[in-house]
């Protein structure tokens, strides 16, 4: 990826860089599953989410549903805590992002999971 002349090898090497650095930005829940159903409720009907102790629970639960034993004791304490609500994409993934010849993001796609999280 040293050719400065900007051939094409070079572009193609640029683009599977950043296309490895999207890639490691990829999140999931803590039992695994994508990052768009990470809060999805296991209970019907769906249990709001009103704070962050609320959050933290549900992804416990999820946690544990999915078989998750190794960090039984230790995930309660391992969960960020915090005071304020954010707001989350829920599906950043190679084909959601858009990278320029530089490979700067110029563009973020489907916000269709977004939300305010406590």
């Amino acid at each position: 990826m040293n050719d400065p002349s900007g051939g094409a090898p070079f572009q193609a090497e640029s683009l599977k860089e950043g296309n490895r650095y999207v890639k490691s930005l990829y999140q999931c829940a803590a039992d695994g599953t994508p990052s768009k159903g990470m809060l999805e409720d296991l209970q019907r009907p769906a249990r709001p989410l009103t704070s962050d102790e609320e959050v933290r629970a549900r992804l416990y639960e999820r946690y544990l549903h999915a078989g998750g034993r190794v960090l039984r004791e230790l995930l309660p304490k391992l969960l960020p805590r915090s005071d304020r609500s954010v707001f989350t994409h829920g599906d950043i993934a190679p084909w959601n992002v858009m990278v320029d010849d530089q490979n700067k993001i110029t563009d973020i796609l489907g916000w269709k999971f977004c939300r305010l999280v406590p």
